[in-house]
């Protein structure tokens, strides 16, 4: 999708949040939603689809982005599936997103949540938080 919007809309665009929804979806169709950002254009791109095998909308927003660009990577992915099994959730995911978020001391960081089907293996709050590029959790409210 990135490569796509690099193409299509501007060859500057970064990731800025990716969401992966399954539990609003119909028959196991699982809503996909990219944000992207240009400092070229400043401007957002939110493209949606609603399942697999529907077409892309695109919105644009004349706004700038105010959070700084997530990199996004498969690789980085990986390494959250692969820490997710590690840490016992096998449940199948209801939700992943990743996103730039702010943590109490005031800085922001990229963050993976994920939503296991089984929420009781992601512990108290059903849901478990990892840092990106090393696949290591956090805890969802601190960051640490």
């Amino acid at each position: 999708q990135l490569a796509r919007a690099r193409r299509d809309w501007v060859g500057d665009a970064t990731v800025t949040s990716i969401e992966i929804n399954c539990t609003s979806g119909r028959d196991g169709a699982c809503p996909l939603r990219v944000r992207m950002s240009s400092a070229s254009r400043f401007a957002s791109l939110d493209a949606s689809r609603p399942a697999p095998d529907s077409s892309w909308t695109y919105r644009q927003n004349g706004s700038s982005s105010r959070t700084p660009p997530l990199s996004l990577e498969i690789v980085e992915f990986e390494r959250i599936l692969d820490a997710l099994r590690a840490d016992g959730i096998t449940s199948e995911l209801d939700r992943a997103k990743l996103e730039q978020v702010q943590l109490q001391n005031g800085t922001t960081a990229p963050r993976w949540t994920i939503f296991p089907r089984d929420r009781q293996q992601a512990g108290r709050e059903g849901r478990a938080c990892y840092e990106p590029q090393s696949g290591v959790r956090v805890d969802c409210r601190t960051g640490r």
